[in-house]
């Protein structure tokens, strides 16, 4: 079953554990860095033990990556994109983690799936 809808997503109106699978697709760099932590809470408060978190965002910091090397583009990008350098910054499972202690839960990243040379990446973690 699959539920869409719209609410802010940093004060999500489903009750505790209610969902089995959580998809967050381009979401995290899109929102300045408290947002994005109240965001993550809200998640895995609404992801039941056993769950699963899929997220789909750009990688790591891709110091070496033709993109971020060539000035002009990664100042175009960064410009679009504002808050895009402070997620590149950002240990995301370290983040999750402590969210998931924080709650009583335990997350553990399951795989992680480089796109475009790492500079996209598909990360899927299991909440026990």
């Amino acid at each position: 079953r699959l539920l869409t809808t719209q609410m802010n997503a940093e004060q999500l109106t489903f009750e505790d554990d209610f969902f089995s699978t959580v998809v967050i697709f381009f979401l995290m760099h899109e929102m300045p860095t408290d947002a994005r932590h109240r965001t993550l809470k809200e998640t895995l408060r609404a992801l039941a033990p056993g769950g699963k978190l899929v997220i789909t965002e750009y990688g790591e910091e891709p110091r070496s990556h033709w993109i971020f090397r060539f000035w002009p583009l990664r100042k175009l990008l960064l410009k679009y994109e504002p808050f895009l350098h402070d997620f590149w910054r950002e240990d995301l499972t370290a983040l999750l983690r402590s969210t998931a202690e924080e709650l009583g839960k335990k997350i553990s990243l399951e795989q992680e799936h480089k796109v475009f040379d790492g500079f996209y990446r598909v990360l899927v973690y299991r909440l026990s």
